[in-house]
């Protein structure tokens, strides 16, 4: 159960707080105004987390280490494609563009 507590409140009831935390094994939100700014939780809640984002990462790592293969490396380089994109989105021509392809239309010039 996560139960929202102010800073203050939580800094005058902190022992009651940490009882409830241990032994109902609450969850709190610690909001200082509007804000929220920590959260308490329950050792087990925590130790679960660490392990589950530990093997996360450990796979994260394993895909990282793993070479791709040479038919799925790129093999050309994405420029051209990146900086039609930018122009394209501001309204302009890139330069590498052929002037053939025009530039989308501006919502002022599709009301119109």
């Amino acid at each position: 159960m996560l139960r929202v507590v102010t800073a203050m409140k939580a800094r005058q009831n902190l022992g009651e707080l940490l009882e409830e935390d241990f032994h109902k094994q609450n969850s709190f939100v610690i909001k200082r105004g509007r804000k929220p700014m920590a959260v308490v939780l329950p050792l087990t809640e925590y130790e679960a987390y660490r392990r589950q984002r530990d093997e996360d990462f450990r796979v994260f790592d394993e895909i990282r280490s793993t070479p791709l293969p040479p038919s799925a490396q790129i093999s050309t380089c994405p420029q051209p494609s990146i900086e039609k994109h930018f122009y394209q989105r501001r309204g302009f021509r890139s330069p590498s563009i052929p002037k053939s392809e025009s530039p989308p239309l501006t919502p002022r010039q599709i009301l119109q």
